[in-house]
């Protein structure tokens, strides 16, 4: 009753229209069909004390659709016991379909069989005659109650109905057990099919005919029974011509009030052109990164063939001059007066080559130090801390790893490398006073960390395109199935921690 009341209230300002300027109330218009002339005026006299609006009078079913159709009332009072050939019940089924209104049933008949007639046309109340006149305004605000609520409900079946038809993504349901219960037109489209029917029933086990790889299936089952519902699940599928496309899936279960599984109910996506494109430019990255290996591997070959060529001829033809002026101070006879100054002469010459033999053979061990072929890593970079030390004034401390160190030529090459550039970064813009270089083997991995107590590197520094020193370090770690991280601590320092396995990584299998 306390529903009722509202609803009378809530309709009390929807019928509310504007007449003359002021606010009236717009009056409810009822079309009475009833062949008895003395009952639909006693009807009417009840219906307009409470203050509904008679549109007028039917006697028989052809002058009832007439008149509906001239006066479009709001709510028709069908006596179902009509003289013609269309009884009420006839008549109320016509008027439901074409015209979408409400009636109520006047009838002083109570017979089973008419009552599962009258049924059928689904009407919105029955008044048995006689009745009163507080029966009969709580049938109509009833049935106009009910003709409301019945009509958003269809106006929202009507908008899924939209959404489910014309929606770019595929939706389903699915049984539990692998068969479409119900799917749009976007989803046989998909999946190559002529209609959502053709996809019903052609598909009677999504597992064995929808996914290319079985296990996807059991994954996505899996995940579902743990979490309830699962987002952006990628896997390959059949078309109906059986190419493979990639589809992206969210599906979620349904559940009975007892928690008994329903169906499954999901949204589908095709994301070939999108996956297509990601192979692309995965394919495109590694050819870039052989590219990149490939040029680095030349780069060290030509510092290898630079370095000797400086040490046999550079090296060599110093070498010479420096024994040849040696020679020409211990035999020197000429005039005794000039004989000081060529001695001096001889003297800054043989400086001068001392100083170019040192640089040709510190240029020689940056191109390709001969230590890291002749004695291996640890000693290679052991030699490096030494020498930045001894260069820069930087305190350098070397911690070596726990026993041998196996390393192939081109592992052995990044690290060193990898080494190098931290310790010149160091040097160069961290404002440290000291570092600590260590290695050591975690597992089937070589971990070499550099950590100096300067400035600290900013995330900035580490992320941006135009620090070429730190991308080389990346890209040499990468390159070769490892990892690097820079970490910085303002004004405590910066820790570089590299990770590469000491073997070429195995294919993965699929």
């Amino acid at each position: 009753m306390y529903l009722l009341k509202l609803f009378l209230l809530y309709k009390s300002f929807e019928r509310i229209k504007i007449e003359k300027g002021r606010f009236v109330m717009a009056k409810i218009r009822i079309l009475i069909v009833e062949d008895e002339i003395l009952v639909a005026k006693d009807i009417q006299n009840m219906l307009e004390i409470s203050g509904y609006e008679v549109v007028g009078f039917a006697s028989t079913g052809e002058n009832a659709l007439d008149m509906v159709k001239k006066k479009s009332p709001d709510l028709v009072f069908m006596d179902i016991a009509l003289k013609g050939p269309l009884d009420g019940i006839q008549v109320s089924e016509i008027i439901r379909k074409d015209f979408y209104l409400p009636v109520i049933y006047l009838t002083a008949l109570s017979d089973e069989t008419t009552l599962q007639r009258a049924k059928i046309t689904e009407p919105f109340g029955y008044i048995l005659k006689p009745f009163n006149q507080k029966e009969l305004r709580a049938a109509i605000e009833m049935a106009l109650y009910k003709h409301q609520m019945e009509k958003k409900t269809k106006e929202s079946e009507e908008k899924y109905r939209n959404l489910f038809e014309n929606a770019v993504e595929g939706i389903y349901q699915s049984t539990p057990q692998g068969r479409f219960l119900s799917a749009n037109p976007a989803l046989a489209r998909i999946l190559g099919f002529d209609s959502p029917q053709e996809l019903i029933t052609s598909l009677t086990n999504i597992e064995k005919q929808h996914y290319v790889h079985p296990r996807e299936r059991a994954e996505l089952r899996r995940k579902l029974a743990k979490e309830g519902e699962v987002s952006n699940f990628e896997y390959e599928a059949h078309r109906k011509d059986g190419r493979a496309v990639w589809l992206s899936e969210s599906v979620r279960i349904v559940r009975d009030p007892a928690g008994k599984i329903l169906y499954y109910e999901g949204m589908i996506q095709d994301i070939t052109v999108r996956k297509k494109a990601e192979e692309e430019l995965k394919n495109s990255q590694n050819k870039l990164k052989q590219l990149t290996a490939h040029l680095e591997s030349l780069r060290e070959e030509e510092r290898t063939k630079m370095a000797r060529e400086i040490h046999d001829e550079l090296g060599q033809a110093l070498t010479g001059l420096k024994f040849d002026l040696n020679w020409v101070h211990k035999n020197l006879s000429l005039n005794k007066d000039v004989l000081p100054q060529l001695e001096e002469k001889i003297q800054t010459m043989s400086q001068i080559v001392d100083s170019t033999i040192v640089w040709a053979r510190r240029m020689i061990s940056e191109l390709r130090p001969s230590v890291l072929d002749d004695l291996g890593l640890v000693d290679a970079i052991e030699w490096l801390v030494k020498d930045y030390q001894e260069r820069t004034g930087l305190l350098c401390t070397f911690i070596p790893p726990q026993g041998e160190v196996f390393l192939d030529q081109e592992r052995s090459t990044a690290l060193f490398r990898i080494c190098q550039e931290g310790l010149t970064n160091v040097v160069r813009h961290a404002k440290a006073t000291s570092a600590t270089i260590s290695l050591r083997k975690i597992g089937s991995d070589l971990i070499l960390e550099i950590q100096d107590n300067g400035k600290g590197i900013q995330e900035k520094d580490v992320s941006s395109t135009k620090t070429f020193g730190i991308l080389g370090m990346k890209e040499r770690a990468i390159l070769l199935g490892g990892e690097i991280s820079f970490r910085g601590i303002p004004r405590k320092g910066t820790i570089v921690t590299v990770r590469l396995p000491m073997a070429q990584p195995q294919p993965r299998r699929e």
